[in-house]
């Protein structure tokens, strides 16, 4: 079971198929190892799991930028 978010790509690393800086629609799963999981479709429209460390969550994205605008 997981979650619907919307999170923006900010590692994409050696993933050809993500596009930095991107949004997408996502499932954010936990599987009990501490570990968060992201299942969405990729730019070639397959679905695929990645680590959540390629992603945050748009919301706390758009706060963060806030913050740095002094907003």
């Amino acid at each position: 079971m997981g979650r619907n978010e919307r999170v923006i790509c900010v590692n994409k690393g050696g993933v050809p198929t993500l596009t930095l800086n991107k949004v997408y629609d996502a499932k954010i799963y936990d599987d009990n190892i501490r570990m968060l999981f992201v299942g969405l479709f990729n730019d070639k429209g397959e679905y695929r799991n990645f680590k959540m460390e390629r992603f945050m969550l748009l919301s706390e994205w758009r706060s963060n930028k806030l913050k740095e605008l002094g907003i």
